[in-house]
């Protein structure tokens, strides 16, 4: 499966950033930190891009928790000699984040987005241990999806930077959704 895993070139770039950072108040900062999904679509740019948002995960991360903490050293030194391994484990470690946060939930629509991220997370690791238009095409669909929920959240704490940013990349993720489709059709007909 390692081997599977290295040598598979997703279509997608799923890593998620917004367990990386707290609030800024500054603009240049909120600008800077909502255009580097956009960055990490170019392809020369997804492993600096990796590494900045993986040693900003390190620098935020809560240091009393030694497991998180470990993780995100992990991670970040995985991302560095083995980007595919750096992915895995940051993904995980989303996964481990949400799962903490329905814990703590009283909420149901916080719940229910937890249970939606963790599900796209897995979907992501099931993508880069086998890979598979349909898996993809399934995960391009949950991106958009995310993609729309993260910018009304965000509309409505009056942050009209990551709004923007955030339904932007719900427009990236549908054409992408739809290239997926468009392969997925073709395959199909063979």
């Amino acid at each position: 499966m390692v081997l599977k895993t290295i040598a598979y070139k997703a279509p997608l770039y799923l890593r998620e950033q917004f367990n990386n950072v707290s609030y800024q108040t500054d603009i240049a900062k909120r600008v800077a930190l909502a255009s580097l999904p956009f960055l990490k679509l170019h392809s020369s740019l997804k492993f600096p891009v990796s590494i900045l948002t993986g040693t900003m995960r390190v620098w935020n991360v809560d240091h009393k928790d030694i497991v998180g903490t470990s993780v995100a050293v992990i991670s970040l030194v995985s991302t560095v000699f083995q980007h595919r391994v750096g992915v895995i484990l940051t993904t995980v470690q989303n996964i481990v984040n949400d799962i903490k946060k329905i814990q703590k939930s009283k909420n149901w629509e916080e719940v229910s987005k937890s249970l939606f991220k963790i599900s796209n997370n897995l979907l992501s690791l099931a993508i880069m241990a086998s890979g598979g238009v349909e898996l993809v095409l399934i995960s391009s669909a949950m991106q958009v999806v995310l993609s729309l929920i993260q910018s009304r959240d965000e509309f409505k704490k009056d942050l009209w930077i990551e709004s923007v940013a955030n339904l932007l990349m719900s427009t990236v993720r549908l054409r992408q959704f739809y290239t997926q489709h468009q392969q997925f059709k073709e395959r199909s007909r063979v």
